[in-house]
């Protein structure tokens, strides 16, 4: 049965490796680039050309992930699916790419735009760009705190304890027989 603060010997292992799809994540078009020149694959030849990939593939995992971890004996699905789909968009905003028009490392990148926002001459478009940069990061440092607490704190319930966005998850009905309610988590809090 799933506490509320359990861990185990795998946990730093997994949050090792989930720190290494963040950092990829963080900055997927530079990743999808040096991997693409690591392994000696050419643009011509390349099967995908984008690293939207990496955006919606790493999004569509922590979706899964999240939603997995949603069905645990304490929550519904549709509180797990109204969690999961929040995430999701946090995820894809995290993980998301932004393309310049020319490139200083080779490849157009956010960190690229944001290097150069000294020399742009409008105030608007600085601006513009600090506001997605920071709601990226943002976003980024949000879902990586939730793993951290879910695997190094042992919460197991991180993910579920968040606020939702979505109203229709907000009352719950009597009738959704797919797990009990989120009044389980509150009565073994108290225990």
């Amino acid at each position: 049965m799933y506490g509320a603060n359990q861990k185990n010997t795998w946990d730093m292992l997994t949050m090792t490796l989930w720190s290494l799809l963040f950092a990829v994540g963080l900055v997927p078009e530079l990743a999808f680039h040096v991997l693409r020149k690591s392994a000696g694959v050419y643009s011509s030849t390349a099967l995908v050309n984008s690293s939207a990939v990496i955006t919606f593939g790493f999004a569509a995992f922590v979706v899964w992930f999240v939603y997995r971890n949603g069905l645990e004996p304490y929550s519904n699905r549709s509180d797990s699916r109204g969690k999961a789909t929040q995430i999701g968009l946090i995820a894809l905003l995290a993980f998301m790419d932004i393309q310049s028009r020319s490139g200083i490392f080779e490849v157009h990148t956010l960190l690229e735009i944001v290097l150069r926002l000294p020399s742009l001459d409008d105030w608007y478009l600085r601006f513009v760009v600090m506001l997605v940069a920071l709601s990226k990061v943002g976003a980024w440092f949000f879902l990586y705190s939730l793993f951290f607490r879910y695997h190094v704190f042992g919460n197991r319930l991180a993910f579920m304890t968040i606020p939702s966005f979505f109203p229709s998850t907000w009352n719950k009905s009597e009738d959704d027989d797919s797990g009990p309610e989120m009044n389980a988590i509150d009565s073994d809090k108290q225990e």
